[in-house]
């Protein structure tokens, strides 16, 4: 009798350890299977966030491109605030101004009894109409029924669709060739974010952080042609050897902070897709500035010491 019952007791015990070892491996694979679920709705939620941040932003566009004061529906506006826009000359000088739409006189910086609040007032007051009209902009679905009595507004509309019929297609048939975290610099604040190079274009995805309190944040993703880049130079970020500094040919530019390896990486990346990069890595700096022609242009008293 004891022999028949620790024999039924062993196999007691291993029918548990078979039940468990199968319950642990159903519990992992449940919860892998939740995981992905759950990357997959954030991932759904985020497209959908960028989606919408973008359809604002261009109705914000339009909106502001209509009501301005060469616009058809121009608004008399008492205060128009300017600032400077990122746009270079060939000295690297700011030069040109463009409308501030997001200004603020920092009254809080004063004591209230000396500021005029009023025009804030006027301000927040204009900027929730914008909203507003952005907001009832959005929620339309049929754009092309409310311009049926005029063809040429139908005839933009449907060029526009085609056009983004053909950028959706094109975007199908772009390759991505790396992918790496960098730092995104500007002069008020740093951006981390996700750098992509595709076949066609250089994608920036600024950094999701889902503890952060600011749910409803608007992420800046930015999208720059290869074709467009003229100059890459190599630069130094708080002593390191680690940036890159990328100029466009609309004046403009981005100054962008990598690991060293994959600074280099990038570097040759752009230098092999854009055959209108000039390689200067194998060159010196006298060979680099000798090329560049500055030193012609101060022989000749065209520019000076400080520029």
């Amino acid at each position: 009798d004891k022999i028949f019952e620790q024999k039924k007791q062993t196999q007691d015990q291993l029918q548990r350890s078979i039940e468990n070892e199968a319950d642990g491996e159903l519990k992992a694979k449940y919860l892998v299977q939740c995981k992905n679920e759950a990357k997959r709705k954030q991932g759904v939620m985020h497209t959908y966030k960028d989606s919408n941040n973008a359809a604002s932003h261009q109705w914000r566009r339009i909106l502001r491109s209509l009501t301005n004061e060469r616009g058809p529906w121009s608004t008399t506006e008492s205060t128009v605030h300017w600032k400077l826009d990122k746009t270079e000359n060939g000295a690297r000088m700011r030069m040109k101004l463009k409308r501030n739409y997001k200004y603020n006189d920092h009254s809080d910086a004063v004591p209230v009894q000396k500021v005029k609040v009023a025009p804030q007032q006027n301000l927040q007051q204009q900027q929730q109409q914008d909203e507003k009209l952005l907001l009832s902009g959005i929620k339309l679905t049929a754009i092309g029924a409310d311009m049926k009595d005029n063809d040429d507004n139908t005839d933009d509309i449907l060029d526009e669709k085609e056009g983004e019929k053909d950028a959706v297609q094109q975007e199908k048939d772009v390759k991505a060739i790396f992918t790496t975290e960098c730092q995104l610099i500007n002069p008020m604040n740093i951006t981390k974010g996700t750098l992509q190079i595709t076949s066609a274009c250089l994608y920036f995805y600024e950094e999701r952080d889902e503890s952060s309190p600011l749910i409803d944040k608007v992420f800046k993703d930015k999208k720059w042609p290869i074709e467009n880049i003229h100059k890459v130079l190599l630069r130094r970020y708080l002593l390191r050897k680690s940036a890159l500094e990328i100029f466009l040919s609309d004046k403009t530019n981005l100054f962008l902070n990598f690991e060293r390896r994959d600074r280099t990486k990038v570097y040759n990346k752009l230098v092999a897709l854009n055959p209108n990069i000039e390689d200067i890595s194998t060159k010196t700096p006298e060979q680099f500035l000798r090329n560049t022609g500055i030193m012609r242009d101060w022989h000749a008293r065209r520019i000076s010491n400080f520029e």
